[in-house]
């Protein structure tokens, strides 16, 4: 898959967070933010179906995530993520170059609503 499923999907905010910690009390952000890494990690999978379930994967954490926690603006941060992610996922199956501009956006912002 050229470029990726993703295209770099957490941008910087892997690097913000430290790895998996961070993220206060709310475990929700950590679950969160670690979705969000291994959505960037199934990238770079050599398969296009291992990228597509990692994704899909995540998708899955994070709506997951949401409903835990505790953060105000959080959820819907959270689901917004997942929702782009799935934007993503339908656009790379419709042989589509998926656009990653809004998934950054989103997921910087759940890097700041969670402190990382």
């Amino acid at each position: 898959m050229t470029g990726g499923v993703t295209g770099g999907l957490a941008g910087g905010t892997s690097g913000k967070s430290g790895g998996t910690t961070g993220g206060g009390s709310d475990t929700s952000c950590q679950q969160a933010m670690l979705a969000i890494q291994n959505a960037e990690k199934a990238q770079n999978s050599t398969s296009a179906q291992a990228a597509l379930q990692g994704v899909s994967t995540s998708i899955g954490q994070l709506h997951a995530a949401a409903l835990t926690t505790k953060k105000p603006g959080g959820k819907d941060a959270m689901n917004k993520v997942a929702d782009d992610l799935q934007n993503i996922l339908n656009e790379a199956r419709n042989g589509q170059t998926p656009d990653t501009q809004q998934a950054l956006t989103d997921a910087q912002a759940v890097a700041t609503i969670c402190g990382m």
